[in-house]
């Protein structure tokens, strides 16, 4: 296994101001260097390093040029050597030297900035981990400007249950609440797991969420897997059987047809029913199956 040496390892972020003036620049991509390679991450390229401009963040005012200097960068970065500009002066890719190369490149609204160096011996196979984890903390944490169908979601589904007879069912819950105990050697835990709605007397024999897709990768990821722990932990604590739950979502235009989101849903659909509630009649069939199901009366 090859290692590189310590503090070689260094990052920088891509930055992007829309505004001169105000001077308020926002994050948009990360550069891992080592003398090893170099690994990249930016707002607008896929999985698969192909440019979707459906993931362009809503801050940038010209996504044409905005693509224009991702293009330009990744062309740059898979170069063996690039040129500093205006000097003439040619830097191989494992010189030091090739950070403040391609930094000679900035502009006032797209710009390299030094981030930092990374402390601890990086494997060659470790340069791709660490890129995903930077670009994930110091890129994709930032507030992102982008539709929140939650409002949506809720808004479709309540339209849909009033023509159902979810709508005056006593059985019918609008939040869940599940209490599963944690056991381990360090003691017990109890979680807190919510649910959008709920259908029993007491306990739930059906469970439902409204899931809000992010069209931006690390989010979107985070709000699959929610929804996946969410379900998976109610079924293997016996709250619900597999076929007694649903995830309601509303994937925005821009969405459709995103491979990361269809892979997302594929993902959730592994652990329970999914409905796009522009599909109407799907979801109306839900909520009266849901309807149907036997509920024990207590006394």
């Amino acid at each position: 296994m090859e290692f590189v040496l310590m503090d070689s390892t260094r990052y920088i972020i891509a930055k992007h101001v829309s505004d001169v003036f105000r001077k308020e620049p926002r994050n948009i991509g990360i550069i891992v260097w080592s003398e090893l390679g170099i690994e990249w991450r930016f707002w607008g390229l896929d999985s698969f390093g192909a440019f979707d401009g459906r993931k362009i963040p809503e801050f940038v005012n010209s996504k044409n040029a905005y693509q224009h200097w991702i293009t330009f960068w990744v062309k740059e970065l898979s170069k063996p050597q690039i040129e500093f500009i205006g000097s003439g002066k040619i830097v191989p890719v494992q010189s030091p030297e090739f950070i403040q190369a391609i930094q000679s490149g900035n502009s006032a609204n797209f710009f390299l900035e030094e981030g930092g160096s990374i402390l601890e011996p990086i494997p060659k196979e470790g340069l791709r981990a660490l890129a995903d984890e930077l670009f994930e903390t110091i890129v994709t944490a930032e507030v992102i400007d982008e539709p929140d169908t939650s409002t949506l979601i809720k808004e479709e589904c309540e339209k849909i249950i009033k023509k159902t007879r979810l709508s005056d069912s006593r059985n019918f819950r609008r939040s869940q609440m599940l209490y599963p105990t944690i056991h381990s050697p360090r003691g017990d835990v109890v979680e807190r797991i919510e649910f959008s709605y709920g259908y029993g007397n007491g306990a739930p024999v059906w469970l439902g969420h409204r899931v809000a897709l992010k069209r931006y990768k690390s989010q979107l990821g985070a709000q699959a897997i929610l929804g996946c722990w969410r379900f998976d932990r109610a079924i293997r604590e016996g709250f619900i059987t597999a076929d007694r739950g649903a995830a309601f979502v509303c994937p925005t235009e821009e969405q459709l047809g995103d491979a990361d989101i269809t892979k997302a849903l594929a993902v959730l659909g592994t652990v329970t029913n999914v409905f796009d509630v522009r599909d109407e009649q799907s979801v109306k069939r839900e909520f009266e199956k849901v309807a149907a199901i036997p509920v024990a009366e207590t006394h």
